[in-house]
């Protein structure tokens, strides 16, 4: 990890001490399901650094366009004026395809198998505003993004596997808005930023939107809808990785505060 995400990581985690005159913390735990689906192109070259991977569409090469349901949890920390969140989901999904270029070692028009595990971890850190039952807050936050795609051809003979690793934390600006009624609380975060990150240049589009119901105080149902698109081209060792990916779909669960 690049110094510069690891002052990020520090800065994140020290920021809480640095208001020890709010009165208040308020503590929200959420968990659910989440059904999401991922569309775009993926491209990779072995033995191919700095050389562009040829993108190909993940629902027709790979088959793995499919929606699919997950586990979804969330955490956050109102300290007054700041407040901290994270959100974590995991995506798994197969499929089969075939092949309109080279992946890896692989040829094109190539049938295959494929198989795709995708871990999303969000931290926020934003200032809020409050006007009236509305706030608006901004700061900054951390998408970190584990994918790996693994390919294999249908080959009984000479069976070929080629997996795309790509683990990438994103640095993010981020700003909030939110409406907090008594029984009822509406809220959009939108995050972005554009950067080199070790090798690897990087856009990404963050947004999430979430509704929650307050049947009593101290409890909650929600339900949020989250759209994430990544812009991701760069060398990793010796191979070459390219994925212009959009991540959608909702959320619902429940949540208690403390």
């Amino acid at each position: 990890m690049k110094a510069s995400n690891r002052r990020l990581f520090l800065l994140l985690a020290l920021l809480p001490a640095a208001f020890p005159a709010c009165t208040s913390l308020d503590v929200t735990a959420q968990a659910g399901y989440a059904q999401m689906s991922l569309s775009g192109e993926v491209g990779y070259s072995r033995g191919a650094s700095g050389t562009e991977a040829p993108k190909q569409d993940i629902d027709s090469a790979f088959g793995i366009g499919n929606s699919e349901g997950s586990p979804y949890g969330g955490a956050a920390v109102d300290f007054g004026v700041p407040i901290l969140t994270i959100s974590a989901f995991a995506l798994k999904t197969t499929g089969a395809g075939t092949l309109s270029d080279g992946f890896g070692g692989i040829p094109a028009a190539t049938p295959v198998s494929s198989a795709l595990d995708l871990l999303d971890i969000k931290t926020t850190y934003v200032f809020e505003v409050p006007i009236g039952p509305f706030s608006i807050a901004s700061g900054v936050g951390l998408d970190y993004l584990d994918v790996k795609l693994r390919v294999s051809n249908l080959d009984p003979v000479v069976p070929e596997v080629q997996t795309a690793d790509l683990s990438l934390p994103v640095p993010l600006g981020c700003v909030r808005g939110e409406l907090d009624l008594e029984w009822l609380n509406v809220l959009a975060e939108v995050g972005y930023m554009s950067a080199a990150l070790e090798g690897v240049e990087a856009q990404i589009v963050d947004v999430e939107a979430m509704v929650m119901f307050r049947p009593a105080r101290w409890a909650h149902l929600f339900l949020g809808y989250r759209w994430l698109a990544l812009d991701v081209k760069g060398s990793l060792d010796t191979d070459y990785v390219a994925a212009d990916i959009a991540l959608r779909g909702f959320m619902l669960g429940g949540g208690f505060e403390f």
